[in-house]
């Protein structure tokens, strides 16, 4: 199968798409999706090169999720947020599901069912904005991070997931205490010096839960609001497809292990109509 040339045929409006848009394109390429059609296609293409780029380099290194066939379907691997109409007649194109360096399956399968799962909850709550009759909602989100970078060394960054690890179960022992839901996500990519991580957290609390500096707040609990938090909160790591190719492939071989996207409280559950999944608790830990 050679490469499939993409064309743009529209930029969805839903909130969903657009925090899907926001969470790659800005990090990966500064194009915003508020931007206009020519300029997110601009954005689009400029992803799906570096991303079929570091799928050729994975492939020479022989790096087994992109051997054989396997290679040419994460080239071609279809992107997220627009829609877009393949050439050459192909009418069904396989997604790869490497969510760890894929941006578009990043899209799909972590910026995408953070915000389901965080409208969804909302929308349970009665707490979703409403223009025709707006309220005062007795929750606002908090997006906010703790991060640093590490220099190389052997065993890393196995000891930095390690730590983060930790982290995320402080933490939401901490969150427990005074948020009504939360998503933790835990990020290390390959940087100049070393390694880039973070644990970054996205909370649901009461409305006068006082806002630490450097966080930022989204009192205001509309769909777009949520896919501003969201984008924020699950930006794509940069260095995973722009870093050191070698870090990469370590980073890869060790993430696996990893529960990296967590939700505790209410966002464990999936509430209303458009709940995608069975009613009542989810596992404790989505495992990407």
């Amino acid at each position: 199968m050679a490469d499939v040339i993409y064309t743009l045929q529209s930029v969805p409006k839903h909130a969903g798409e657009n925090a899907e848009r926001s969470a790659v394109l800005w990090p990966l390429t500064g194009v915003r999706p508020d931007l206009g059609d020519a300029e997110t296609d601009r954005g689009v293409q400029q992803v799906l090169a570096l991303w079929r780029f570091r799928c050729l380099e994975l492939h020479r290194e022989g790096y087994p999720m992109f051997a054989g066939v396997k290679f040419q379907y994460a080239r071609n691997c279809p992107p997220a947020g627009v829609v877009t109409s393949p050439d050459g007649g192909v009418r069904k194109l396989k997604r790869c599901g490497h969510s760890a360096v894929c941006p578009w399956c990043w899209s799909r399968l972590v910026v995408r069912r953070t915000f389901d799962q965080v409208v969804e909850t909302l929308s349970g709550l009665g707490e979703t904005y409403d223009r025709a009759s707006p309220g005062l909602s007795r929750y606002k989100l908090v997006a906010t991070s703790l991060g640093g970078v590490d220099r190389d060394a052997k065993g890393q960054p196995r000891a930095r997931l390690n730590l983060l690890d930790a982290t995320m179960r402080r933490s939401k022992r901490r969150f427990e205490k005074v948020a009504a839901g939360m998503a933790m996500l835990s990020v290390v990519a390959p940087s100049k010096s070393g390694w880039a991580y973070s644990t970054r957290f996205l909370v649901l609390v009461p409305r006068d839960y006082p806002t630490k500096d450097g966080a930022v707040e989204y009192a205001l609990l509309t769909r777009r609001a949520v896919a501003r938090a969201v984008a924020r909160f699950a930006r794509y790591p940069k260095g995973v497809l722009t870093g050191d190719l070698g870090r990469t492939m370590r980073l890869l071989e060790a993430r696996g292990e990893y529960r990296l996207l967590r939700f505790g409280g209410v966002f464990t559950k999936l509430h209303g109509k458009g709940a995608k999944g069975p009613a009542g608790p989810a596992p404790r830990y989505l495992d990407l």
